[in-house]
C-alpha cells in the first residue's frame, strides 16, 4: 500500500477519494477548526494536524515521508471569481508553504504531488500564476509542465449533475522517474440523474423554506413554477440565474454566506433551499459521511465547508491513475515508510 499525506485537508474530499483508491493517509493538515471536527469524524484513524501551514514542519510535527503529497492550496486569490490578487494576497502566498515542506523533507521528498486550484490560475495574470508554481515545483525536482495541468469536471468526467470543473496538477519526482506521462484527456461520462441526488417527496425543517412572496422568493417561485419537478434555480444578487434542467448550479463556500447563495427548489411544502446533505451528495460524498447536527454547528458552516470542498469522485478518478503509475513504475524497496 502507498502512503499519502494531506494539506488544506478541509473535510478530507481529496483524502476520501485517494484512500478509495488505496492509499493510506499518514498524516493531514487543516487550520480551519470546524473542517477538523468534521474531519476527524469521517476520518477517525488519521492523523490530522490542527494548526496553521506555516507553523507545520517536518521536524517539529514529525511528519513521515510519504509517497504522494496533496493538496488544495486557497483558491482564493487565482479564482475568476476571487479577488485576482495571485501572490499579492496572504492566502496566494500560502502556495509557497507547500515548497517550504517538501524542501525540508529533502531526499525523503514525495514521489509525486497533486495539488488542485480553480482553472483560473492557468491563465490569471498573463500565465504568469502558473509559470511561478511549476517553476518552483521543477526547482524541487519535479517533472511537471502545463501538460501536467489537467482539467476535471465533475459532471462532464465523474457524471455527477453538477459543473464543476477544477484544475489539478501532477508532478513526479525525478529522483524516482524518467518523465512525467500524466497529460490525460478524460473520457465523457453519461450524467447521472438529479432526482438521485434530492428528497423532493420529504418535508424538511422550515429553516429550509423561503416565503414565495417574499421579494427575493417570488423570484424564484416564479422561475421554478414555470419547470418540471427536480428544478433547480438560484440567486445572483437580484436577479433569478438560469438552470438548466437535470443540473445543480456550482456549488461555492460562498453558500454559507447567508443570503440566498444556496440553489432553490420546489418540494411538497413550498420553496426550499438544498440541504447540507442534497449539497453533499452532489459533490459526491456518500450518504455514511458524517456532518455535526444544527445544535454544535451553525448551518452556514457546513454549507461553506461543502461548497469549499474538493469532490471524492474527482479525486478517486485521479488517484486510481495516481496508484497504477506509482505500482507499474516504482521500485517496492524504495516505497516510503
Amino acid at each position: 500500500m502507498f502512503n499519502c499525506a494531506s494539506l488544506f485537508a478541509g473535510i478530507g474530499g481529496l483524502c476520501m477519494g485517494m484512500e478509495r483508491a488505496g492509499f493510506n493517509t499518514a498524516w493531514a493538515n487543516e487550520f480551519n477548526l470546524d473542517c477538523v471536527r468534521v474531519y476527524k469524524d469521517n476520518f477517525p484513524n488519521s492523523n490530522i494536524i490542527a494548526g496553521d501551514i506555516r507553523e507545520l514542519s517536518v521536524e517539529g510535527n514529525n511528519l513521515a515521508p510519504v509517497d504522494v503529497l496533496h493538496g488544495g492550496f486557497p483558491c482564493q486569490s487565482f479564482s475568476a471569481a476571487g479577488n485576482r490578487l495571485g501572490f499579492e494576497d496572504e492566502r496566494g502566498k500560502l502556495f509557497h508553504q507547500i515548497i517550504r515542506l517538501i524542501e525540508e523533507f529533502g531526499e525523503k521528498k514525495p514521489k509525486m504531488l497533486l495539488l488542485e486550484n480553480a482553472p483560473n490560475l492557468l491563465i490569471g495574470d498573463d500565465g504568469e500564476w502558473i509559470e511561478t508554481i511549476l517553476t518552483e515545483l521543477q526547482l524541487c525536482g519535479y517533472w511537471v509542465s502545463k501538460r501536467n495541468c489537467l482539467l476535471v469536471d465533475a459532471n462532464k468526467h465523474c457524471g455527477l449533475p453538477q459543473r464543476r470543473e477544477r484544475l489539478f496538477i501532477v508532478a513526479t519526482s525525478q529522483d524516482y522517474f524518467l518523465d512525467n506521462p500524466f497529460d490525460y484527456n478524460f473520457d465523457v461520462v453519461e450524467k447521472e440523474d438529479i432526482q438521485n441526488f434530492i428528497e423532493l417527496e420529504e418535508v424538511k425543517e422550515d429553516y429550509y423554506y423561503l416565503d414565495k412572496d417574499n421579494r427575493f422568493g417570488s423570484k424564484l417561485n416564479e422561475d421554478l413554477s414555470k419547470k418540471p419537478n427536480y428544478s433547480l434555480s438560484q440567486l445572483r444578487k437580484t436577479y433569478v440565474r438560469p438552470v438548466e434542467y437535470g443540473f445543480c448550479p456550482t456549488l461555492t463556500a460562498n453558500m454559507g454566506a447567508g443570503g440566498h447563495n444556496v440553489p432553490f427548489l420546489l418540494d411538497a411544502k413550498g420553496l426550499r433551499k438544498l440541504t447540507e446533505s442534497e449539497c453533499l451528495k452532489l459533490q459526491g460524498f456518500p450518504e455514511t459521511f458524517k456532518l455535526p447536527p444544527a445544535s454544535e454547528m451553525a448551518k452556514g458552516k457546513i454549507y461553506q465547508m461543502i461548497g469549499n470542498s474538493v469532490s471524492p469522485r474527482v479525486s478517486e478518478l485521479l488517484a486510481k491513475l495516481i496508484y497504477n503509475y506509482l505500482s507499474e513504475n516504482l521500485d517496492e524497496n524504495r516505497l516510503a515508510v
